[in-house]
């Protein structure tokens, strides 16, 4: 939850540092995969992003 909190209030760097550890610990939650995603993009880093939601589809193939 800190993540997406850091994230609401502009924190990119640090939310992205959040999350990638949260995702780390919970790989099946796809909130915070897509939370982490979304992180990247407002980082430009735009490589990382794709990866991690071609990861997210993969694990939910109806979103895809």
């Amino acid at each position: 939850d800190l993540g997406k909190l850091l994230m609401r209030i502009g924190e990119f760097e640090n939310a992205s540092q959040e999350l990638s550890a949260a995702v780390q610990i919970n790989p099946q939650n796809l909130e915070l995969s897509q939370h982490l995603a979304v992180t990247l993009l407002q980082l430009n880093q735009l490589d990382n992003a794709i990866s991690v939601f071609r990861s997210v589809a993969g694990q939910n193939p109806s979103n895809g």
